[in-house]
């Protein structure tokens, strides 16, 4: 929260994965500041003003969940557009470290090394980032999701993502 760049990876795993401790936590979460700023990170040229909704929004969204990703993405995109380069590369350093402290946690290659995530969408986020395309999804009992790819250079069928912690905060709080 204080932009401290000092974090060392291990803090960076250790807040993330700590993340899902908090009583506010919810593995489910939705925001409307996620579908107020679909149709404005889609404009290929966005104005002065979308760019200020989008940071508006994102940063509400941010607020409310430190590790969204993707509000992270839409935050540094608007700060591009806005050619606020200090902002923007301080929000790109923060996005490297949380992906880099998801996939600290193993290789992704069999459930026994799965990468842990505290929120679902996380694996569809460290897909795309390893430039994968997703194209099927399944549960593998006990905790586990595995995320089929298409063809690819890499010569991988999928990524296994450890699910445990959000299973079972959403049993604890919902069932």
């Amino acid at each position: 929260l204080n932009n401290d760049t000092t974090l060392t990876l291990g803090d960076y795993r250790h807040l993330y994965l700590g993340y899902s401790f908090q009583e506010g936590y919810d593995p489910y979460r939705t925001t409307p500041e996620r579908e107020a700023l679909t149709s404005l990170y889609t404009k290929l040229h966005p104005t002065e003003n979308d760019c200020d909704t989008i940071i508006k929004y994102a940063t509400l969204g941010i607020d409310d969940f430190p590790f969204d990703l993707r509000q992270i993405n839409r935050l540094i995109y608007a700060y591009k557009c806005k050619n606020e380069t200090q902002k923007m590369k301080l929000w790109s350093y923060k996005l490297e470290k949380i992906i880099d402290a998801i996939l600290s946690t193993g290789d992704g290659n069999a459930p026994e090394t799965a990468w842990y995530v505290i929120y679902t969408g996380h694996e569809y986020d460290i897909v795309n980032r390893l430039g994968l395309t997703a194209s099927q999804y399944v549960f593998i009992d006990p905790c586990y999701d595995f995320i089929e790819v298409e063809n690819n250079h890499f010569k991988i069928k999928g990524c296994y993502f450890n699910v445990r912690r959000v299973l079972e905060e959403y049993n604890r709080k919902f069932n």
